[in-house]
């Protein structure tokens, strides 16, 4: 059975909206970890790269009717901004994942519902914590399998945890359980 049947009928996953690239691979990411056990991402986008803000604007339905939307930098900028302002403008929570981490994101134009970042990537955007964000964001930075967690102004009583998994299931079930 192919990934994206088994997706669809057994995880119960919409994948209607998945565009296939031809001659064109799949993106990878390695990671690296250094000397002081920081992680160094080597991603190749591969069909990532190819992501418009016009395919965003192609599956908007699917944006629209979301109960929340994963967003990483993985992807062009003109296909996140897109995916965003379209969540937005529904009222669709937006949980952002700025890695690879990238200088020309604009903080604080787009509501955003949660944040994940790891230690570095926390020190790098959040300190000092830019003020148009407090009222906004509620960013998870993982540091030893724990989370630290930052509340928002609207819902102080809001935490979260992260475990040993790491990245990518942490950002799924976080997202998983934002969705229901």
């Amino acid at each position: 059975m192919k990934p994206r049947d088994h997706l669809a009928r057994h995880e119960h996953i919409n994948v209607r909206a998945i565009r296939k690239v031809p001659r064109t691979p799949t993106g990878t990411a390695l990671i690296a970890v250094d000397r002081r056990g920081q992680n160094n991402i080597i991603v190749v986008a591969g069909a990532n790269a190819r992501l418009t803000a016009a395919d965003v604007r192609a599956r908007a339905r699917h944006v629209r009717r979301a109960r929340a939307l994963l967003v990483p930098l993985e992807v062009p900028m003109p296909a996140v901004l897109e995916a965003m302002r379209i969540a937005n403008a529904a009222n669709v929570p937006i949980v952002f994942n700025p890695s690879p981490l990238r200088a020309d994101f604009p903080w604080g134009v787009m509501t955003l519902h949660t944040v994940i970042v790891n230690e570095l990537e926390a020190r790098q955007i959040f300190w000092p914590f830019p003020p148009q964000l407090r009222s906004r964001s509620l960013c998870l930075a993982e540091r030893n399998y724990q989370a630290t967690h930052w509340p928002t102004a609207r819902d102080p009583r809001r935490a979260a945890h992260a475990w040993p998994d790491g990245g990518k299931v942490f950002q799924g079930a976080h997202v998983a359980r934002a969705a229901r």
